[in-house]
């Protein structure tokens, strides 16, 4: 929700519906080295941030190119 929001509710404009979206500011949105400080809750209902679960590294990986193969008799 942080990151992408969360529709809380609509509002109606003439003959359109605007959904009004939740979500974290632009400058926690938008620099990837913000996400460590993400929340997210534990067994006991504590919020821990993912920088406690891990380490975090940012790089680009090949995008993978997936195909089917069809054999017909």
């Amino acid at each position: 929700m942080s990151l992408t929001g969360y529709t809380i509710t609509q509002f109606r404009e003439r003959d359109k519906l605007i959904g009004v979206d939740l979500r974290a500011p632009e400058h926690d949105r938008v620099d990837p080295s913000q996400i460590e400080r993400l929340a997210i809750p534990s067994q006991s209902g504590i919020a821990v941030p993912l920088a406690s679960l891990g380490r975090f590294t940012y790089g680009l990986e090949y995008g993978v190119i997936w195909s089917a193969i069809v054999s017909r008799p």
